[in-house]
C-alpha cells in the first residue's frame, strides 16, 4: 500500500514537472514575466484547492515532542560507550540502580530511527546523479543538434517516462508478490543505484559521441567553425532518450524505497528528524555537484560520467553489503530495519 500511494505521489509530481514544456515556450515567445506568470498561477490554484478541501483533509493532533527525551537517550548512550542498549530503563535500573523517563521500547525506536537515517545518508552520490538531469546534461543537449527543441526542455523526457514507467514497475512488483517474491525497500533502493550507474553509463557514451562529432569534437560550441557557438556537433538530441528513461527507473525505485524507510521506520514523534535527514541527504548530492563544478566542463564529462557511473557500482555493493540484512524480516509485520531482537540475542 506505502509503495502504490508514495509511486502514485512520485508520478503526479512528475506529471506537474511537465509545466517546464509550456513555460520553455512561453519564455520564448513572450519573455520570462509570462512563465513566471504560469508558475504563480499553478501556486494561486493549489492554496484554493487545499483552502477548499480544508474540512476534508486529515489534521494529525499535536503530540508530546519527544526530540528532548531523544536526545536525553543519545546523551546517556555517549556517556555508557556510545552503546544504545545500555541506556535501557531496564538495564539502567539493574546495573545503576537508577530510574530514566524513558522506555525500553522508546530505546529500540531509537536505534531504528538511526538506523533509517544511515540509510538515508546512503542516497547523497545517488541524489548527485539524479541532479545531473537539471544541469549537466541540459549542458549535453545544448551541444547536440536540437531540430528547433530548445535544450532545457529535454530534461521534460524524464517527467514523461516517469508517469509512463511507474505503472509498470508498479505492475511488475505487483506479479513478483503474487509469487511471493518480496522486494523491499533496501533491495529496491540497490536496484535503483545500478539503473542510476548504468544512466551516467549512457550518458558518457553519448558525450563521448559528442567529442567525436564535427564541427568542433571535444570542444562542442567553443570553436571558430560553430560560428559563435550557433552550429552545434552533428549528432541528435534524441540519442538522450534512453538516459532519461534509465534515471526514471532508478527514480521510482530509489525514491520511492526512501521514502518508505523514512516514514515506516521511524517514531510518529521522530519522523521530522528522519525527514530532515532525508533532505540532508539532497543537501549532499548538492554539495557534491558543487565540488564537482571545476570537472564539469568540457572535455572533463566523459570522464565526470564514467566516474559517477564507476561511485554508483561501488556504492551499491558497499549499501548492500551493510544494509541487505536489514530488509530481510524475520516476520511480515516486523519493519525492516528492526533488528532488535537479533542484536539482543548477539548481546
Amino acid at each position: 500500500m506505502v509503495l502504490v500511494q508514495q509511486g502514485s505521489i512520485i508520478r503526479v509530481t512528475n506529471l506537474s514537472s511537465l509545466s517546464i514544456i509550456p513555460a520553455t515556450f512561453l519564455e520564448s515567445k513572450f519573455g520570462f514575466w509570462s512563465a513566471y506568470l504560469l508558475g504563480f498561477g499553478a501556486l494561486l490554484i493549489s492554496i484554493a484547492i487545499l483552502c477548499g478541501l480544508s474540512s476534508k483533509l486529515v489534521k494529525v493532533p499535536k503530540g508530546t515532542n519527544i526530540i528532548l527525551s531523544a536526545g536525553k537517550v543519545l546523551g546517556c548512550a555517549i556517556k555508557s560507550g556510545f552503546r544504545l542498549d545500555h541506556t535501557k530503563a531496564s538495564y539502567q535500573a539493574s546495573h545503576y540502580n537508577r530510574a530514566v523517563s524513558w522506555t525500553d521500547e522508546f530505546v529500540d525506536e531509537i536505534k531504528v530511527t538511526l538506523r533509517t537515517c544511515r540509510v538515508l545518508l546512503s542516497m547523497a552520490v545517488f541524489t548527485l546523479c539524479m541532479g545531473q538531469m537539471l544541469n549537466n546534461l541540459v549542458s549535453q543537449a545544448g551541444q547536440m543538434e536540437l531540430h528547433g527543441v530548445p535544450n532545457d526542455m529535454i530534461q521534460a523526457l524524464s517527467g514523461i517516462a516517469v508517469v509512463l514507467l511507474g505503472p509498470v514497475i508498479q505492475g511488475v512488483m505487483s506479479l513478483l508478490a503474487k509469487r511471493r517474491i518480496l522486494l523491499g525497500p533496501i533491495v529496491r533502493m540497490a536496484i535503483s543505484f545500478i539503473f542510476t550507474a548504468a544512466g551516467m553509463a549512457f550518458a558518457g557514451g553519448v558525450q563521448q559521441l559528442i567529442y567525436s562529432a564535427p564541427p568542433c569534437y571535444n570542444a562542442p560550441l567553443a570553436c571558430a567553425e560553430s560560428m559563435g557557438g550557433t552550429i552545434p556537433n552533428k549528432i541528435n538530441v534524441w540519442l538522450q532518450t534512453p538516459i532519461h528513461f534509465i534515471l526514471a527507473s532508478g527514480e521510482i525505485l530509489g525514491y520511492v524505497a526512501m521514502d518508505e524507510v523514512s516514514y515506516t521506520n521511524s517514531p510518529q514523534g521522530l519522523k521530522s528528524v528522519v525527514q530532515a535527514f532525508k533532505q540532508l541527504s539532497n543537501c549532499l548530492g548538492s554539495i557534491l555537484g558543487l565540488a564537482l563544478s571545476p570537472v564539469s566542463r568540457d572535455p572533463y564529462l566523459v570522464v565526470l560520467y564514467s566516474s559517477l557511473a564507476g561511485v554508483m557500482v561501488l556504492i551499491t555493493g558497499i549499501f548492500w553489503y551493510y544494509f541487505g540484512k536489514y530488509d530481510r524480516p524475520k516476520r511480515a509485520e516486523e519493519s525492516p530495519l528492526d533488528t532488535t531482537e537479533e542484536s539482543e540475542a548477539k548481546e
